[in-house]
């Protein structure tokens, strides 16, 4: 996980973040990405968003399945 300094953020956005809604709860077992979790990755990992948006729809049911155990 990646806890963003939000101190850092630019009031764009810090906007852009607090505008976007967020119309449901994950099922970590098996996550779908929302628009708030492409705004966040944009905004944390730029060009990288995408690719490590794939990387953790793979790798988050795996931790969960791990901490289940």
């Amino acid at each position: 996980m990646h806890v963003p300094v939000t101190s850092e953020l630019s009031e764009e956005e810090k906007q852009r973040i607090v505008s976007t809604p967020i119309d449901e709860f994950i099922n970590l077992r098996s996550p779908q990405v929302r628009e708030v979790d492409r705004v966040w990755a944009e905004i944390l990992f730029g060009e990288n968003a995408e690719k490590l948006i794939e990387e953790a729809l793979t790798l988050v049911p795996i931790l969960v399945a791990d901490r289940e155990k």
